[in-house]
């Protein structure tokens, strides 16, 4: 594609959330729709506008998709990727933040070893850091955001998407079937299980079903991960507004 400017920018999508949510299938579901170009992380730090448009660039580049009068995706998982409180203050900025619970957040990570990760503390660790960056995303958007638990997408996807569509005010709504990208089920560039590459939000039941060689972790190793999640959830209760939320 060619080089692209972005003054015609609807808006830009920012998820922030940490890996093995569904993030990658939330992001393949709304690149799908007419009025959102981008599906995948593109690891960039967001600190000013000249960042904003650095993102537009190359999340039109890898989508091969125009932006013009679109919105913008892109996800971010880390907290090395910090965006600054003035973006996230920005009236063209929709935060979404989306968290799973840690038992199988934490076993879905070692199973892939995502970020080369197999060690249930240190698994551990990132999720719990990665919580607290979470905490003070909602804090400097003051709770300007949606909010979304993980296991809503896949349970009541419909729902979700709904929520969605309204909040962005788009005039198709979103569809819990989706295309597949270039880069889709590719490692370090999203989900590389095979559950991805289904094209539709596959039930919880048989995505367990599909694995069968997943970990059992015990509560008591990841203890401190649980009281983190369930902190996080009583937080965003007071933080966000109710009808600006989705829990299961």
């Amino acid at each position: 594609m060619k080089t692209v400017t972005v003054s015609g920018v609807r808006g830009y999508l920012l998820l922030f959330s940490h890996m093995r949510a569904y993030t990658s299938l939330l992001g393949h579901i709304v690149g799908s729709h007419a009025e959102i170009t981008g599906y995948s992380e593109m690891h960039l730090r967001l600190r000013d506008q000249r960042a904003l448009h650095k993102l537009a660039q190359q999340v039109a580049r890898r989508s091969q998709k125009n932006y013009r009068g679109r919105y913008v995706f892109d996800k971010l998982l880390h907290n090395h990727l910090d965006t600054r409180r003035k973006v996230l203050r920005r009236n063209d900025v929709y935060p979404l933040i989306m968290v799973r619970h840690p038992k199988e957040t934490i076993e879905s990570i070692l199973r892939l070893k995502a970020r080369f990760i197999d060690h249930p503390g240190v698994a551990e660790q990132y999720y719990l850091q990665r919580l607290q960056q979470l905490r003070q995303v909602v804090q400097w958007c003051d709770g300007e955001c949606l909010f979304i638990q993980g296991e809503a997408l896949v349970d009541q996807t419909d729902r979700v998407l709904e929520k969605i569509t309204q909040w962005l005010q788009l005039e198709s709504p979103l569809n819990s079937q989706y295309d597949r990208f270039q880069h889709t089920g590719k490692r370090r560039l999203g989900d590389s299980s095979e559950h991805i590459f289904a094209g539709k939000v596959l039930p919880m039941e048989a995505r367990k079903r599909d694995d069968q060689d997943a970990l059992d972790l015990d509560l008591g190793e990841i203890s401190g991960a649980v009281a983190a999640y369930e902190a996080f959830l009583a937080f965003i209760s007071g933080e966000v507004a109710a009808d600006k939320t989705v829990f299961t």
